[in-house]
């Protein structure tokens, strides 16, 4: 009889435990760090296989991760002539802003024009640049730095 609540208390705690744990692991899955950072891996393997359209996809995807990891921007929902001051509105240095907005025109511009190769793997490798540049922008926000 002494055994009955017993198991219910212990099955209810390991439930909670399993619980969190799950959600521990959806959150660390889809957090914007990881989410860029696999945005970025597909960006390189497009590039690798001379893909420019989905290489310039990957590599916005890997930014607009970034940013809403960096400042909580959702920045699909931004003007792009009006990203580079939301951006700097959010804590963001001006040069990073700029070279952010360049860069989200350039994927623009590659997904619908298509590009060669080398200019593919330029863009991947200057997406990767911004993305840790947003990333240290993050960091430090977290670390009440500013």
């Amino acid at each position: 009889m002494v055994l009955a609540p017993l198991g219910v208390v212990l099955t209810s705690i390991g439930t909670r435990a399993g619980r969190r744990l799950r959600e521990r692991a959806r959150a660390r899955r889809e957090s914007h760090s990881t989410l860029a950072a696999r945005a970025l891996a597909d960006a390189r393997r497009a590039a690798a296989n001379s893909d420019a359209k989905t290489a310039a996809a990957a590599s916005e995807r890997a930014i607009i991760a970034a940013i809403d990891g960096a400042i909580g921007l959702k920045a699909r929902a931004v003007l792009k002539q009006e990203l580079p001051k939301e951006l700097e509105a959010g804590g963001v240095p001006e040069k990073v802003a700029q070279d952010v907005a360049a860069l989200l025109a350039e994927c623009d511009d590659a997904r619908f024009t298509g590009s060669s190769e080398a200019a593919a793997a330029e863009l991947v490798a200057r997406a990767d640049e911004v993305v840790r540049a947003l990333s240290k922008i993050s960091r430090r926000a977290q670390n009440g730095e500013g």
